[in-house]
């Protein structure tokens, strides 16, 4: 069933998962005549504050050339072990912690949009790196060259569907792309 199908099979449907399936119905026609509206910039401003602790604030984003307002501001730092003050989580976890809740709303509004019911969705991530690849003291890679993700879903489904459900978010949520893509990096110096 294709999903524009799928849309409006439960479009009767108000609420699936938290997500009015009218409103994702809507929302979905817009882009598909206007794609100029489909088009995001997401932003983070980060700043080093002291040893291994930095701040992140996100101000805005842009949608469709408006820009939209938000305020948010968080911290990462490293655990002790790693000359940190462990007072917050580190790029690495926040890293896992991004792709796991983009998957898990991937998998929450795609469910619905299938009419699927989720009861219980969870995603477990995990990746290993070779500490000496980060600090240059050996020709090994600075990164995980693999990550474990694990995801549970627990919904009124049949297995075909979770399945069929599962390959959809694995095409189109963005942080997974974004991991399993490569992205060109664009880095900039601007000393001061």
């Amino acid at each position: 069933m294709s999903q524009a199908a799928a849309l409006k099979s439960v479009s009767e449907t108000t609420t699936v998962n938290g997500f009015d399936v009218a409103t994702i119905q809507e929302v979905a026609q817009v882009l598909i005549e206007d794609p100029s509206k489909a088009l995001v910039e997401f932003r983070v401003r980060s700043s080093w504050l002291d040893g291994a602790a930095a701040e992140h604030r996100v101000e805005s984003f842009e949608l469709g050339g408006a820009s939209i307002p938000r305020k948010f501001t968080f911290r990462s730092d490293e655990p002790r072990e790693f000359l940190g003050s462990d007072s917050a989580p580190n790029p690495q976890e926040y890293l896992f912690a991004a792709l796991n809740a983009c998957m898990l709303y991937t998998y929450a509004i795609k469910a619905a949009v299938m009419g699927i019911t989720a009861l219980r969705i969870a995603v477990d991530t995990r990746g290993k790196l070779d500490l000496r690849g980060a600090m240059g003291l050996a020709p090994v890679p600075a990164g995980c060259e693999s990550l474990a993700c694990t995801v549970r879903i627990k919904a009124n489904a049949t297995s075909d569907q979770l399945e069929a459900l599962h390959q959809e978010v694995l095409k189109t949520s963005p942080n997974v792309y974004h991991l399993v893509k490569s992205i060109q990096l664009a880095p900039t110096l601007m000393i001061e």
